[in-house]
């Protein structure tokens, strides 16, 4: 089975418990079912480095020149792909929070995996924000 998940929520380097309980189950399937093709969509889900505020224009900055020179990845962690393509969030109030970068990510995540394992049997979206319009 071919499993993609795109959670709002995922652990960083930065921000290590921010949506554990995704990753600790996305990682306890891929341990029952060692067979199933798990990938994830990371975009910089509570990445500090990925969050701009208005409050901090000059760390802002600094923000945007490293994001510039920042890549899409890929990463194995035990039996799941995550795939990574950095998006700069900020307020939905704003712009919608960048919500046009952050599906750009995904597809941009989505299509590396299909480039490997196919078309995904079952796409999941977990934690999903409501109301962004």
């Amino acid at each position: 089975m071919n499993l993609f998940v795109i959670p709002s929520w995922y652990p960083s380097a930065s921000n290590p418990s921010y949506g554990i309980f995704i990753q600790e189950q996305l990682l306890f399937m891929a341990t029952e079912r060692p067979d199933w093709n798990i990938g994830v969509s990371k975009w910089g889900q509570g990445a500090i480095e990925k969050s701009l505020w208005a409050s901090q224009p000059f760390q802002n900055i600094k923000k945007i020149n490293k994001h510039w020179r920042d890549h899409t990845g890929m990463q194995e962690r035990k039996g799941i792909s995550e795939y990574y393509s950095p998006a700069l969030t900020w307020t939905k109030r704003f712009l919608k929070g960048n919500l046009k970068g952050i599906i750009q990510a995904n597809k941009q995540n989505v299509k590396q995996y299909i480039e490997k394992f196919g078309k995904p049997d079952v796409i999941s979206v977990l934690s999903s924000v409501k109301n962004l319009y």
